[in-house]
């Protein structure tokens, strides 16, 4: 599976998103750029698992906990942009 693939929605849902809620922006700007390094970190990690052992395990590890780490900001940020988005919403109906 490849980056192309799994994340199309950068070149065709957000700037869509962008343009009907130019607030989102910066956000989709970050989380363009998450789905990067989430598209290298596991093409690393494809090459490294292929002969993964004690000499490389190390190397493995914290590619899965940069992995971790970048998606679980990766959410936040996605959840942080809805509540805020939420939030102007329901300013602007009162």
């Amino acid at each position: 599976m490849s980056y192309r693939y799994m994340y199309s929605g950068d070149a065709t849902a957000f700037p869509v998103l962008g343009h009907q809620f130019p607030e989102l922006a910066p956000v989709l700007t970050e989380l363009s750029a998450d789905h990067r390094l989430v598209a290298d970190i596991v093409r690393r990690l494809r090459q490294l698992l292929v002969s993964v052992g004690p000499d490389n395990a190390d190397t493995a590890r914290r590619e899965l906990d940069g992995l971790a780490a970048i998606v679980e900001s990766h959410f936040q940020c996605g959840k942080n942009a809805d509540s805020s988005r939420r939030s102007t919403r329901s300013k602007s109906v009162l």
